[in-house]
């Protein structure tokens, strides 16, 4: 009956310096922002690098949408099978209201697929994507219920915790 009680005790102080251990490891602190400029790339440590080109309003289906138009590139020395070929960490783009506090709408980057947010991107299926070709597309996101100002977001995560938060705020943007 002892040994089990000692064997428990070990049990839960193992467990406790695993849980301890993984939290070191994972490094835990908030993410740091950056602000994101027109035509200032992101270089993502697998070689895809992203820049954002241009930003603007425009009207579909009697809705209001903030239109994000990037460039990825492949950096990489390797050509890419099917289209965006490799993997790169998560990232999200949000549209942000800072009056209301909340996220309106958001477009994916996510694993080895572009969403279908993102037009003209991938080459095609069973196509070849070279080193330093350049892609280029829009991310769409409705902003019906805006009602302050907006800021674009563009989350960068490694193994599921943000690291950087890019951020591009939409001022005097025309329909």
């Amino acid at each position: 009956m002892k040994i089990k009680k000692i064997l428990n005790y070990i049990t839960l102080f193992i467990a406790f310096i695993l849980i301890f251990g993984f939290v070191l490891a994972c490094n835990v602190e908030p993410p740091r922002e950056v602000e994101w400029k027109i035509g200032e790339p992101i270089d993502f440590p697998n070689g895809l690098r992203l820049t954002l080109n241009k930003v603007w309003m425009e009207k579909q289906l009697d809705h209001p949408f903030i239109v994000i138009s990037v460039m990825l590139e492949n950096t990489t020395n390797e050509t890419q099978e099917d289209g965006i070929g490799f993997s790169m960490p998560g990232s999200m783009f949000y549209v942000y209201d800072s009056e209301d506090n909340k996220f309106l709408s958001s477009g994916c980057l996510e694993g080895n697929t572009i969403f279908d947010e993102i037009y003209n991107l991938s080459p095609g299926e069973n196509k070849k994507w070279p080193p330093g070709v350049k892609l280029t597309g829009n991310i769409c996101c409705d902003v019906s219920g805006n009602t302050g100002d907006l800021m674009i977001e563009l989350e960068y995560s490694e193994f599921l915790r943000t690291n950087v938060i890019y951020c591009y705020k939409l001022e005097d943007i025309k329909e």
